[in-house]
């Protein structure tokens, strides 16, 4: 349907909060010391046993812990390294491989999410697996099935090069 309005005049349906791969740790730490430091002495205490109950509540954007240490952080690096995207209607958001991202829904939606997977970005899949793993992170979806999409896109670029020499 046609509309008059500029995508600026649209609401803001969601909030996307980005930390570069390189900044992923330096932030985990961060919220872990504002944890410890500002919690009670049993959410403290629970964060330092390695329980993540408290610490993946404070993950979430709309926890205050979260906001305090991203804003923190924005201040200090800069918005190469943090930044908020704001979507709108319509609009369609590409997460870069290895960056760490959380969504605040502004209003009640629906959205569709899918993984992409492509050759060119091979290269930035493997790193981000592997700093993931470092970092002691849970493997999520996008690079558990990460042996299965190197098989496929390894698969797909020799078809490919077999096409383009015939």
């Amino acid at each position: 349907m046609p509309t008059d309005k500029e995508p600026a005049d649209e609401p803001v349906l969601a909030k996307w909060w980005f930390i570069h791969p390189e900044k992923v740790q330096l932030f985990v730490d961060k919220l872990h010391a504002s944890i410890s430091s500002s919690s009670s002495s049993a959410e403290a205490s629970s964060v330092k046993r390695g329980k993540t109950g408290t610490f993946t509540a404070c993950l979430k954007p709309e926890n205050e812990k979260f906001q305090k240490v991203f804003q923190e952080l924005q201040k200090q690096h800069g918005e190469d390294f943090f930044f908020i995207l704001h979507q709108r209607h319509g609009e369609l958001v590409e997460v870069a491989p290895g960056w760490a991202h959380a969504v605040s829904n502004q209003y009640p939606n629906v959205k569709i999410a899918w993984d992409i997977c492509k050759f060119t970005n091979l290269c930035l899949y493997v790193e981000s697996w592997m700093r993931h793993s470092d970092l002691g992170l849970k493997i999520t979806g996008d690079y558990a099935l990460l042996e299965r999409h190197i098989v496929e896109l390894a698969h797909h670029a020799y078809v490919k090069k077999l096409i383009d020499m015939n």
